[in-house]
């Protein structure tokens, strides 16, 4: 089954329609793999279609996080991002490397080689603890990316 046919059923099956404009920004979603501010999605979706303003992609963001269908990520200093959920992350936290020099995040993509496989059972232990539900969870390392490490050291 297609991606797409995929994603239409899940927005479909909970009472929403897969308009152009959410269309539009998935598609957004499923081109870039970095992470995406709703600006910089506004902005990619405005090139393609000039019908959708801004609050639609505040909207449409909202939907698909509440959804499952994109992870919402908010760093401190900065704006917050989102990306499109793989499906096999579930499991996992949401892990970038974050330059403290120029700001740069940078998204760990294949997490099977890190020893991450206790964050599910840390998740269910606090769920059980403290009456409470995960949904996600961040990792965030902060340090140098290779060029502001070049030019400080």
């Amino acid at each position: 089954m297609r991606k797409n046919k995929t994603l239409d059923d899940h927005i479909s099956k909970n009472g929403n329609r897969l308009t152009n404009s959410r269309r539009a920004i998935l598609k957004v979603l499923k081109e870039n793999k970095t992470l995406l501010s709703a600006e910089d999605i506004y902005l990619k979706v405005r090139r393609q279609n000039t019908n959708v303003g801004l609050t639609t992609v505040y909207r449409a963001l909202e939907l698909f996080t509440n959804l499952g269908l994109t992870k919402k990520i908010d760093f401190s200093e900065r704006k917050t991002k989102y990306e499109l959920r793989s499906g096999k992350d579930e499991n996992f936290p949401n892990q970038h490397l974050v330059c403290i020099s120029c700001k740069k995040i940078i998204s760990v993509e294949d997490v099977s080689k890190f020893p991450f496989n206790n964050f599910k059972k840390i998740g269910t232990e606090l769920e059980k603890q403290f009456n409470f539900k995960v949904f996600n969870s961040v990792v965030q390392f902060q340090g140098l990316c290779s060029k502001c490490k070049k030019n400080n050291f």
